[in-house]
């Protein structure tokens, strides 16, 4: 279970780097078919961001208790 959870995060983040990386290429070609699917992708990808640090944020600060 533990490897399936560093796994997904390290997805998680690949993808957080690389998915503006994609978009601005696509942007700067000219070609905007595939924007339909990266900037959803994108935006659901830095939802996952925002849901861990909530997560860790919270594990932190019941730590501190």
């Amino acid at each position: 279970m533990d490897v399936a959870i560093i796994a997904a995060s390290l997805v998680v983040i690949a993808l957080s780097i690389a998915l503006p990386i994609f978009i601005v290429r696509t942007v700067r070609s000219g070609t905007y078919d595939s924007l339909y699917f990266l900037i959803p992708l994108a935006l659901g990808i830095y939802w996952l961001d925002y849901q861990a640090y909530a997560l860790l944020a919270s594990m932190a600060h019941g730590f501190r208790n």
